[in-house]
Formats: C-alpha cells, sequence, structure tokens
C-alpha cells in the first residue's frame, strides 16, 4: 500500500501467511490512516514459495532483510511470534533502516527455549536420528520439523546477550 512515512512491514509467525488477522488488521488500518504497508508470505509458508523442510530462521531472517534493502526507505517491523525474531535479526542486521519495531508475543529463541524442550521425546530422538519427523498440529496442521531447522537456529539465538537495536521497540 502506498503511504506516507515509513513503510510498516507485517513480519508473520511459524506458520501464518499474510491472510491472517493481524496483517488483515494492519493492511486496513494502513488503509485508514494512509501508511505505506507491506505484508509477505516467508518462504515455504502461504503462498510464497519454498520447500518447508528447507525452512530455517536464517533464510526467513534473508528474506526480511532483502525486502527492508528493496524498499530503499525507513521501515517499521511488526513481527508476530517468530516474526519478532526474525524482525529482531532485521534490524541488528539493517539498523539505520529500520526506524521502529512492534513485537506481537515476540518468541525469539523459540526453537531452542520453547520447540525443543517441549517436544515429546520420541520426535526429539526421530528428528536426531532420521534428520525430521512429521508434526501434526490441529491448528498449524501438518508439517516436518528438521535437525536442520533447529541447528541452523542456534547461529541467530539473540537472548544471552544484548540486542543493541536503536529503534524504538514496543512489546
Amino acid at each position: 500500500i502506498d503511504g506516507d512515512g515509513p513503510v510498516v512491514v507485517w513480519v508473520g509467525g511459524f506458520r501464518s501467511d499474510m491472510e491472517g488477522t493481524k496483517a488483515l488488521a494492519l493492511d486496513e488500518a494502513a488503509r485508514a490512516e494512509g501508511w505505506a504497508y507491506v505484508r509477505y508470505d516467508h518462504f515455504a509458508h502461504g503462498v510464497s514459495s519454498g520447500e518447508w523442510k528447507k525452512a530455517t530462521i536464517g533464510r526467513w531472517r534473508e528474506d526480511c532483510v532483502a525486502l527492508i534493502d528493496s524498499l530503499d526507505r525507513p521501515v517499521i517491523l511488526v513481527g508476530s511470534s517468530m516474526g519478532g525474531w526474525v524482525s529482531l535479526l532485521a534490524a541488528v542486521a539493517r539498523p539505520q533502516a529500520v526506524v521502529g519495531l512492534v513485537l506481537v508475543n515476540p518468541a525469539q529463541d523459540f526453537t531452542e527455549r520453547l520447540m525443543w524442550p517441549t517436544l515429546p521425546d520420541h520426535i526429539r530422538q526421530a528428528i536426531l536420528r532420521d534428520g525430521e519427523a512429521l508434526i501434526t498440529d490441529p491448528g498449524l496442521g501438518d508439517y516436518h520439523l528438521t535437525k536442520n531447522m533447529f541447528e541452523e537456529a542456534r547461529n541467530w539465538l539473540l537472548l544471552d546477550n544484548p540486542i543493541l537495536i536503536p529503534a524504538p521497540i514496543h512489546i
């Protein structure tokens, strides 16, 4: 949506897409208030291309940073859950471009701190043994969790150190 000021960018959560209620509410607000606004689907989410088994935090970060670079104007990232983690990573990568963050229940480091510890032991063992496991979740549908996703995510952990972002952050 064309509009004034920084571009508000919706950064969705794990297994969410740009047609979700929060993304559409921001779309409606942007139209009503005259904001510039972009919503997109992460790699392997919604209408985006990509094989789910190849999805990683680093790939989602890379895509968000590429979007910021393509806009060529300041952005305000609005990240929900995993999108909060991706938004923080993008803000660290592009501190001059990100002029604000709004984080809705941000789940930085969720693979290590929330997901892995709560998986049933047989699922964790399957991931370690076979490299992946099928997850059936009534809210998120069927999907695979991969060993690569968990291992790669360790490159992007944030909570053990200060997160140096000069922009205002609202959580």
